[in-house]
């Protein structure tokens, strides 16, 4: 298993501003869908795949913005996700309406098995109820010594183990995020456990989104005690922490073993 790192920014002024694309709005962390994307081709390109033979799922696709990327770009796209309100992509590939949290994804699940080559599931798991029901899900959805690529908020990074230790609650799991229904807040361990009881091979973690490590306000002279906080941790950290927990989020590329051999 291998680890990088494509989230460190090591200066950032201002907030993070909202990303479109066609004009959808990207309802993940900054640069998180650049990346996602670029793990895609990567994973086509060194396994010689050509693009137009893989078909991919995008599971919990929201907008649907990240489906049309890669619609735009040549790829086999079917989506799913809990509601088709703000999708406005039916016209261009396949969207199923999904409660992963029920029955219906058992079921789909069933029906489609061994049916993706890539399945991509961005920012979901810590939405749901049962994770390790999902990933065996995810599982029976993929095709033999194929992919999925999972990302979820990482809660290992200096900011969120400060939290703990000050609130007993994980960056982006505390009581605001339950609006968003940030419930399952996830450790590499644990995503690592539950690749390795379903045979999942994990062939490489990434930080993704984008995490600062000098953040500045907006107006140079402005007092925001939040970044000057943020900052002095992790100039403190740097030295000493993982590179990989310097990140917003974690990237997850798991690879589906041929239980045959």
């Amino acid at each position: 298993m291998e680890y990088r790192n494509l989230a460190i920014n090591f200066i950032k002024r201002g907030n993070k501003k909202l990303e479109y694309y066609d004009g959808t709005l990207i309802g993940a962390d900054k640069n998180l869908h650049q990346q996602v994307f670029k793990v895609v081709t990567e994973i086509c390109k060194s396994k010689n795949i050509k693009k137009e033979d893989i078909k991919i799922l995008d599971i919990a696709c929201g907008n649907g913005a990240f489906s049309k990327k890669m619609y735009d770009n040549g790829y086999i796209v079917e989506c799913c996700d809990v509601t088709d309100a703000g999708f406005k992509f039916k016209d261009k590939f396949k969207f199923t309406k999904i409660d992963i949290n029920s029955d219906e994804f058992i079921n789909f699940c069933e029906t489609n098995e061994e049916n993706y080559d890539i399945i991509i599931s961005m920012e979901t798991i810590e939405h749901l109820e049962n994770p390790w029901r999902f990933m065996k899900g995810l599982k029976k959805l993929c095709k033999k010594e194929r992919y999925i690529i999972l990302t979820t908020p990482n809660i290992e990074s200096p900011w969120s183990k400060s939290s703990f230790v000050v609130s007993n609650k994980f960056f982006q799991f505390s009581e605001g995020n339950l609006s968003y229904w940030h419930i399952n807040p996830l450790t590499e361990f644990e995503i690592l456990l539950i690749g390795k009881n379903l045979r999942l091979t994990c062939e490489e973690v990434m930080g993704g989104g984008e995490y600062p490590i000098i953040w500045l306000p907006e107006n140079i002279i402005e007092f925001d005690l939040h970044k000057i906080t943020w900052t002095l941790l992790h100039l403190f950290a740097f030295p000493f922490c993982k590179k990989v927990n310097l990140s917003w989020c974690k990237i997850y590329v798991l690879k589906k073993q041929n239980d045959n051999l």
